[in-house]
């Protein structure tokens, strides 16, 4: 009878575990980066977690400073840029853009808004628009904004650093 109830116990509390997932408890409750590109790196540092296909671009009369980058996401192949504070010169952002042109980029934004709750749980905000979908994520230190544009047909996804001392979490008040 014993064994009878432990099992009960046991299957009750992998139910209850279960259900947590369910309702969204994310993973990670703050965004500090994107992958191995976190805030605070520099591009040399950035071009060395991406590998040879990154490349490091200056303006030549700002001086700014990006390095380019490419992901892949749940089977999304993204390219853009990490930018960086102008006066450290050291990452605060990451702006991914679909690679390719034409229709089809719902199942895009689908696919890349389920591995950002898989990791992040549900977003603070999720907008249908005429023209798209914009779903934003609020952090302590960062956040995230996925917007799918129809016309024409693309989807973004940006990482975004949070300037010191304010929260995405709190809205700014007028």
């Amino acid at each position: 009878m014993s064994a009878l109830r432990n099992a009960a116990l046991l299957a009750a509390l992998c139910l209850c575990l279960d259900c947590c997932s369910i309702v969204g408890t994310p993973r990670n409750p703050d965004v500090t980066g994107f992958g191995p590109v976190k805030w605070g790196m520099t591009l040399d540092q950035v071009k060395t977690v991406i590998g040879p296909n990154s490349k490091i671009m200056t303006d030549p009369a700002t001086g700014a400073s990006i390095a380019s980058v490419t992901f892949t996401i749940e089977g999304v192949q993204l390219s853009g840029f990490a930018s960086t504070d102008l006066q450290t010169h050291r990452v605060t952002g990451l702006h991914l853009f679909s690679q390719n042109g034409g229709p089809g980029k719902q199942p895009s934004f689908d696919s890349l808004e389920r591995a950002i709750v898989k990791r992040y749980g549900a977003p603070s905000s999720d907008l249908a628009l005429t023209h798209g979908r914009t779903c934003f994520w609020g952090f302590p230190s960062g956040s995230i904004l996925l917007v799918s544009y129809t016309a024409p047909s693309s989807v973004s996804l940006s990482f975004s650093q949070n300037p010191a001392g304010i929260s995405a979490q709190i809205p700014l008040q007028n």
